[in-house]
């Protein structure tokens, strides 16, 4: 087997421990990228669906090149790429802290979902080298803490998908990565209806859900969403998403854009999570080709806060008028890519998290309330350098083949 082969030539260090990896999506939950603007290709085995995050024309962005270079990666079934990186992270706010790690990274290429338009199916491993955090408390104490060189899968959050006993994310050739989703119908009385539409036309809207198919007159439904599950920002995790690659053909100098929906989670007490995902923007541009290495400059930004559309139609008014939450990213990065080989060189970037969050607490009658008030900044310097096959590691361990 693929896991068996990957333990003779990955020993201790990278080897890809098999993870319990059950997913809890809904039938009606599908898992497949959408293709251009049309509806998505669905898993007829499973019924499940995904979007991957859209991709949007630009006002200024040149026209389709002719003779132009379409940028993906390479992924080979069963193989690995190995990293080594580094971070150093920065918390300032109510709380401060200061952190540096060096790591590899491991992706190792589980299988193809064929049926979700042959996405990769990849799970991603950090083995830490060497941590270090310092910890300053709200009283002004300071702690220095040796933090375990821990080897572990890297969590992007729900939309997952168990490959090969592991926990994999499918990515697409732009390094695109799937989300899953389903459509809720809002019916005239004000009923709503959650599943996956499978039919629409002028007279009738069909849906699969949980209790089966439904079919609902055009006239009923009066509004259809389609809501994605978002992607988990949580430590390290923003710096795993980016860059998308245009599926168009580039030159130096054009820029594209994606759009995909991400999540602070914010727990929200008896197992629930606030509602407080929101989309991400990343737009990217081709800097450089040169001896056919593409250097691709991009920027991420997104924002949520509770005061603002679409936002605050998610929260009754009680909850409004005593709380305020924003959270936001903004990330600047460059990347080298072998375009013939379609491996990513190196990686540098760096990721601004933003969390507030105001609240006003009823105390006795006739005192004042009291307001709380919390608010952190988390600035992550990131890179990453490729190994090529048969760079000896510090276990003494060399890099397998890629291809």
């Amino acid at each position: 087997m693929i896991t068996q082969r990957i333990r003779l030539l990955l020993p201790a260090l990278l080897l890809l421990p098999l993870a319990a990896c059950g997913g809890s999506k809904n039938s009606t939950q599908t898992y497949a990228p959408k293709v251009d603007k049309h509806e998505p290709k669905t898993d007829k085995k499973s019924g499940k669906t995904a979007d991957i995050g859209e991709e949007h024309t630009q006002p200024d962005d040149p026209p389709v090149i002719s003779g132009g270079t379409v940028l993906a990666l390479k992924r080979n079934m069963g193989k690995v790429l190995v990293y080594e990186g580094g971070f150093d992270r920065l918390q300032t706010g109510t709380n401060k802290a200061t952190e540096t790690g060096s790591f590899y990274i491991t992706l190792f290429t589980a299988e193809k979902d064929r049926a979700a338009s042959n996405l990769d199916l990849v799970a991603i491993r950090r083995t830490f080298l060497d941590r270090k955090r310092t910890e300053t408390m709200e009283q002004g104490k300071t702690v220095d803490k040796v933090l375990p060189n821990s080897e572990e899968l890297i969590e992007l959050g729900p939309n997952f998908k168990d490959a090969q006993g592991l926990r994999c994310y499918g990515f697409d050739a732009q390094n695109n990565i799937a989300q899953f989703f389903e459509d809720i119908l809002t019916l005239q009385d004000g009923t709503t209806v959650r599943g996956r539409v499978t039919k629409k036309d002028e007279n009738t809207v069909t849906v699969e859900t949980n209790e089966g198919q439904k079919e609902f007159a055009r006239l009923r439904v009066t509004k259809t969403e389609r809501v994605n599950t978002p992607h988990v920002l949580m430590y390290d995790t923003p710096h795993y998403f980016f860059p998308i690659f245009s599926s168009k053909p580039v030159e130096p100098g054009s820029t594209w854009s994606f759009t995909i929906m991400m999540v602070i989670p914010l727990n929200q007490g008896g197992g629930g999570v606030m509602p407080t995902q929101f989309p991400v923007h990343m737009t990217a541009k081709l800097r450089a080709l040169q001896g056919g290495v593409a250097t691709v400059d991009y920027a991420v930004s997104g924002e949520f806060d509770t005061e603002k559309d679409p936002f605050k139609q998610r929260f009754g008014a009680a909850f409004l008028q005593r709380n305020r939450m924003i959270h936001s990213i903004e990330s600047q990065g460059t990347i080298t890519l072998d375009v013939q080989k379609g491996v990513m060189l190196e990686k540098v970037e760096e990721a601004k998290i933003h969390i507030e969050a105001t609240s006003v607490i009823p105390v006795a009658a006739n005192q004042p309330p009291q307001q709380n008030h919390s608010e952190s900044m988390i600035v992550s310097k990131f890179r990453l350098k490729w190994l090529p096959p048969g760079t000896k590691l510090k276990s003494g361990v060399e890099v397998p083949p890629s291809e």
